[in-house]
């Protein structure tokens, strides 16, 4: 047993053993290097890989991965033509319909899941509404809210009060095969 870990309560070990097992299991070779930092550093390193993990699985790359996707989309849009975005199934269609392989589309699917990600968290690293901070003077950005995305403890339902923060730096490289996004 690590140095670090014997040194733990044994709740705050049985809590750290707990989340390397989860976090090995999701393919984090960094597991109790993570996990020391998120107890030891009081940083939220776990909650910050579980959301980039969760993205990247089902957000980004869920749409290479499986691509039934298209023709539910497809045939949404047939069905009910009024239905929002009833306009991409139809794109769908005429994209298949000239020869785009589905291939193709789910690839770029994936990009534009990213792209949707980052500028996500782009935002919430930020703060507040961006292009509208920069327009504005100085004394009227004092009234404009802001937000923070904080970490919370499932069984308490409480925030921890640790922030969640530089996430946009960081979904790059969080992808589960460790390319960044590059082609295999």
């Amino acid at each position: 047993m690590a140095e670090w870990l014997e040194a733990l309560t044994p709740d705050l070990r049985a809590r750290a053993e707990c989340l390397i097992r989860v976090l090995r299991r999701l393919g984090d070779t960094d597991a109790e290097a993570r996990v020391q930092a998120d107890i030891a550093g009081d940083a939220p390193e776990v909650a910050s890989f579980l959301l980039l993990h969760r993205l990247w699985s089902g957000t980004i790359d869920g749409y290479r991965k499986e691509l039934s996707w298209i023709q539910r989309a497809m045939n949404e849009a047939e069905k009910t033509p009024s239905t929002p975005f009833a306009d991409a199934g139809a794109a769908l269609q005429r994209m298949l319909n000239i020869g785009v392989p589905a291939d193709d589309i789910g690839t770029l699917a994936r990009f534009i899941a990213y792209t949707a990600v980052f500028d996500l968290l782009y935002v919430l690293d930020f703060g507040c509404h961006t292009e509208l901070f920069y327009q504005l003077r100085d004394k009227d950005r004092d009234c404009l809210p802001g937000w923070v995305l904080m970490e919370k403890d499932l069984l308490e339902e409480v925030l921890s009060g640790r922030e969640i923060g530089s996430l946009h730096e960081s979904v790059l490289g969080a992808g589960p095969t460790g390319q960044e996004g590059r082609p295999a």
